[in-house]
């Protein structure tokens, strides 16, 4: 009798997204949701195999929002522009971290 084999593999897209230094504190108007929720991501998607990462298929810096699905590209000199802007009255655009 032929013995029977069977092997199950996994495959997928799996995403190592992370925060980008020195912006965490960093929080934008999402043009979607209406919330100060867009949040800056450095952005890490791999195809997998068997849960190993092998292949990257894109990264970047994103902004990402916390509530709805929206994502838009962006650079750290943009980030730094969205910094320097003044906050519209009433709302709170950079959200201050404990001191270092």
């Amino acid at each position: 009798m032929a013995d029977l084999l069977f092997f199950f593999f996994v495959c997928g897209g799996t995403n190592f997204n992370s925060p980008i230094k020195g912006y965490e504190d960093l929080h934008v108007y999402c043009p979607r949701c209406h919330n100060f929720s867009l949040v800056p991501i450095h952005r890490r998607e791999f195809f997998t195999f068997c849960y190993v990462p092998v292949i990257p298929t894109s990264w970047g810096d994103d902004l990402q929002c916390t509530i709805c699905p929206y994502n838009q590209v962006t650079s750290r000199e943009q980030l730094d522009q969205i910094r320097r802007q003044p906050a519209p009255l009433g709302t709170i655009q950079a959200i201050p971290g404990p001191p270092a």
